[in-house]
């Protein structure tokens, strides 16, 4: 598997091999020597730092500050009347990291809203702040007087009488000179996806708040399963439901991010405990597999939604079920 295009000098990857996945922080640094990459089959993991417009939280809400920072590691702001949080996330992809990063806001802090990707705009000065650099030498940058090759990223746009520029896209101009700050972004054709995907998340979550009042036990679907208890010490806690499409994004993607497809994860369904409640079900294959919660409850969906309307489907590995 070729190393992730376009990453920093050092950037931290997790290998995931099955059953059980093995985190290994690795920091690689430019040296001329190839990077050593895991086997083929397994998964990469890059960790991406996402700067988000936020609602349903506030600065001055100690509370929802402190689990913003206990639980996702992130950090609230106010910059220019807008709430923003800068949070990192692991994915095989930016997509992937933001799904991931969905489930862990939906489980901790269910009143945080993420609007959209804030672009963080910068111009000289703040290039000038963030490189250490003086605002002559940026210039020069921009002019193409100085490490013009390849050219300065074309401007987002300006502010007053100043240019302003994509932050990420300058970062990874300045990584070659290493002045970068060594985090990974998304891109803007990656930004483009992620925002169209916080917008089906968002839909999803209104019309959720609009059907809930007496129907909340339809949403939830079962696993007709015998009952079980739930995982000890472990709450089930659903990741908000996202729109069908969304689903078969996520049933898409499983065999890339997962290294198993649905048949295989169906087999390990019928041949693991017993659940009455999909909750119960989708907590037990995150903890024994490693899985995030987006994708574990995607997994059970599927199987549940593949069982009522072709019952014929999950047979072969029904009949193995002791």
């Amino acid at each position: 598997m070729p190393a992730p295009s376009g990453r920093p000098e050092a950037f931290r990857w997790r290998l995931t091999t099955p059953p059980r996945s093995v985190s290994l922080l690795v920091s690689a640094v430019q040296t001329g020597s190839p990077l050593p990459l895991p086997d083929v089959g397994a998964v990469i993991n890059v960790e991406y730092e996402f700067l988000f417009v936020v609602t349903g939280v506030s600065v001055d809400d100690g509370q929802a500050v402190t689990a913003i920072t206990s639980s996702l590691d992130g950090l609230l702001s106010w910059h220019r009347g807008l709430e923003r949080l800068a949070v990192s996330s692991e994915g095989a992809s930016a997509m992937d990291a933001l799904h991931q990063l969905l489930g862990r806001v939906a489980a901790e802090v269910p009143a945080l809203r993420i609007l959209r990707l804030d672009p963080d705009l910068v111009g000289v000065p703040d290039i000038a702040d963030r490189t250490g650099h003086s605002r002559q030498n940026v210039q020069q940058w921009v002019n193409g007087e100085r490490n013009g090759d390849p050219s300065f990223p074309p401007p987002e746009g300006s502010a007053g009488r100043s240019l302003v520029w994509r932050w990420a896209e300058v970062n990874a101009w300045l990584r070659p000179l290493g002045l970068d700050d060594h985090a990974v972004r998304p891109t803007r054709e990656e930004s483009a996806f992620l925002d169209v995907e916080l917008i089906q998340w968002n839909h999803a979550h209104r019309e959720e708040l609009g059907s809930q009042s007496g129907e909340e036990a339809s949403h939830r679907q079962a696993v007709p399963q015998p009952s079980s208890q739930a995982p000890s010490g472990r709450r089930s806690s659903r990741p908000l439901r996202h729109s069908p499409e969304t689903q078969r994004n996520l049933v898409a993607r499983i065999p890339s991010v997962t290294g198993r497809d649905l048949r295989q994860w169906f087999a390990r369904i019928e041949s693991g405990p017993a659940f009455l409640r999909a909750e119960e079900l989708a907590d037990w294959l995150s903890d024994e597999y490693g899985l995030s919660q987006l994708y574990a409850f995607a997994i059970v969906d599927e199987y549940a939604l593949r069982q009522r309307s072709d019952p014929s489907t999950t047979e072969q590995t029904t009949q193995k079920r002791p």
